[in-house]
């Protein structure tokens, strides 16, 4: 009876056996079927004159990071901190201009010459000053040093008025004076304006002249609070 038992049991496992593996089978070869049937469905075909007309491209999938765009409306604004403006120390009359708008210039070029009677008057002190330092000097008179210290102080009057220092060391050098005062740009940029025209009266402090150092801008925009996030 024991022996029976066994025996059944011992030829009932390799059936059991057969039938695991009759199902393993038939479950590894469906994935297959299934496997070959989307690749196919994956397949999309684009005819050559599509992809021309509609600007696609193929390339090689990767990793990168994707970039977000924000459209917004602005305009682009010169940096307030490279703006210039000029406007002469003394009045007088605009006798001649070298410039217009949009013409570019370095920092001391002539844009404009202008004529003032106070200009012409200290110009006038400043060389009879000049004249009599340089009589002192030639005689070694004693009174030298106050006659340099009288000449020191008409010069730094011209430069007060608007004249540069090269402006004036041509006066020393030509012994002959500046009829009209020459005004010069204050920045190398563009000239962004022009307030007036040969012939016409300034007063002093009056702006006549603009310019812009355009090397560098600022691109102002209007931006919406709830795009904040993505700026």
């Amino acid at each position: 009876m024991h022996s029976l038992t066994r025996s059944v049991l011992h030829a009932t496992a390799p059936l059991a056996l057969l039938a695991i593996l009759a199902a393993g089978c038939g479950e590894r070869g469906a994935p297959e079927r299934t496997d070959e049937a989307a690749s196919a469905d994956s397949v999309i075909h684009i005819p050559t004159a599509a992809l021309a007309a509609g600007g696609l491209r193929i390339e090689t999938v990767r990793e990168h990071a994707i970039a977000e765009t924000l459209l917004v409306a602005g305009q682009i604004e010169a940096d307030p901190l490279r703006v210039a403006h000029l406007a002469p120390r003394v009045s007088g009359t605009i006798q001649k201009l070298t410039v217009v708008i949009g013409d570019r210039v370095r920092a001391g070029d002539l844009v404009a010459e202008i004529y003032s009677p106070e200009f012409a008057a200290a110009m006038g002190d400043y060389l009879l000053a000049h004249r009599r330092l340089e009589r002192a000097r030639a005689a070694q008179a004693p009174d030298t040093a106050a006659h340099d210290n009288i000449a020191r102080s008409a010069r730094s009057r011209l430069e007060t008025l608007g004249a540069s220092e090269r402006d004036v060391s041509g006066v020393d050098e030509r012994h002959e004076p500046m009829q009209l005062l020459p005004l010069r740009s204050p920045i190398s940029g563009v000239v962004t304006e022009v307030e007036t025209g040969a012939g016409k009266q300034i007063q002093a402090g009056t702006d006549i002249f603009g310019f812009t150092d355009l090397a560098d801008v600022w691109g102002v925009v209007d931006v919406y609070e709830r795009d904040f996030g993505s700026l």
